[in-house]
């Protein structure tokens, strides 16, 4: 993999978009580390998004194995997320 200039921002969300095979995934699973906890904390950056666009939904992705609903946000299992967009695509 090649390495890229891109450095994760500590305090904003951000959006990770490209063609299908420039590396997308592999830098995700490279550089930000998996957790299968979900925090309080962690919906804080969606609940604000959703008060500007009320419309939006929002998914969080994560590594664990369990999915649920959390302050109206869906929380995934990444992986499943993975096996179900690609059947969308």
């Amino acid at each position: 993999m090649y390495s890229r200039l891109l450095s994760v921002p500590k305090t904003q969300s951000f959006f990770l978009f490209g063609p299908r095979g420039t590396g997308k995934t592999a830098w995700l699973r490279q550089t930000l580390p998996p957790s299968s906890r979900i925090k309080s904390g962690d919906l804080d950056g969606l609940a604000l998004f959703r008060e500007e666009y009320p419309m939006a939904k929002t998914w969080l992705l994560y590594a664990g194995t369990r999915a649920w609903q959390q302050r109206e946000t869906r929380i995934v299992p990444v992986e499943s997320w993975l096996r179900e967009i690609r059947k969308t695509l």
